[in-house]
Order: C-alpha cells, then structure tokens, then sequence
C-alpha cells in the first residue's frame, strides 16, 4: 500500500485561480497551465444546477515547483479576454 501524499505538499501543487473569463473553459485552463508543467487535475466551480462556472477554480500540478513556477509565469496571463489572477 502507497503512503498518503503528505498534506502540506498536496496544498503546494494545487492554485487558486481567480479573474476567470465566463468565456473560459477547463480546457482552457489546462492548455494555459500545462505550458509550465504536467497539470494533474483542473477544474473551474459551477454555479450550483447549472452549467456556467463562478469565475475561479483550481489548477494542481503533479509538482510543488511546477505550481510555483505557474505563479511568475501565469500571474497576469490574458485567458479569453481576462487576466488571471
């Protein structure tokens, strides 16, 4: 049996995502992210019983340097018509 991922590196992979364009789906959020590294899972929340998102979601990475390097290099990126934040 494989240890648990340890929960401090989990929260390092995984970025908040805000500012994003309503135009903007999850599979523009991956193109976006996967240019800096293996994105392990993305997704964008939905307003509950409909299919248009809030504009936020979350990116994880499969590594912590990765994530940190998405920050310098994706802060201020324009995704659909808004710069992600």
């Amino acid at each position: 049996m494989a240890a648990k991922p340890d929960a401090k590196t989990h929260d390092l992979r995984t970025l908040f995502i805000r500012s994003v364009s309503f135009d903007a789906e999850e599979s523009h959020l991956e193109a976006a992210f996967s240019e800096v590294g293996p994105v392990k899972q993305c997704f964008l929340v939905r307003v509950k019983g409909q299919p248009k998102h809030r504009g936020f979601g979350f990116v994880q990475f499969a590594l912590p340097e990765d994530a940190e390097r998405a920050v310098g290099e994706l802060n201020g990126k324009n995704l659909c018509g808004r710069k992600l934040q």
